[in-house]
């Protein structure tokens, strides 16, 4: 989920402290997206997991082989995700492939509003 300029400012729109506050912090993580990746906006990652719990009708999931790499080296920690199911190794993890943004946004402001 890209946090887009439009989508900061509808979250700002919502004019509570709790929405300046998030605005303010994802316009930190997307000014840290354009100096190193070159797009405005930011990937939300830890909300999706909230947003999951609340409706998890938003998220596709698929189930696959993830692996963490804890070998010494370049990938150390690195998450290994067997999409196509080369390895042939038993999936264990039910993992979210698309989201229904839109959805994610509505909910996001929805709970926002509730603050003060």
């Amino acid at each position: 989920v890209i946090a887009t300029p439009a989508e900061m400012a509808a979250i700002r729109k919502i004019g509570n402290a709790a929405s300046a506050i998030v605005a303010d912090m994802i316009g930190f993580f997307e000014s840290v997206y354009v100096k190193r990746y070159g797009f405005a906006g930011a990937a939300l990652h830890d909300p999706c997991t909230i947003a999951f719990l609340l409706r998890p009708q938003l998220f596709q999931m698929k189930p696959m082989r993830v692996d963490v790499d804890t070998s010494m080296g370049l990938n150390f920690g690195r998450t290994v995700c067997d999409i196509w199911g080369l390895t042939g190794r038993a999936k264990n993890v039910n993992l979210a492939m698309n989201v229904d943004s839109s959805g994610f946004f509505d909910l996001l402001r929805s709970r926002l509003s509730l603050l003060n």
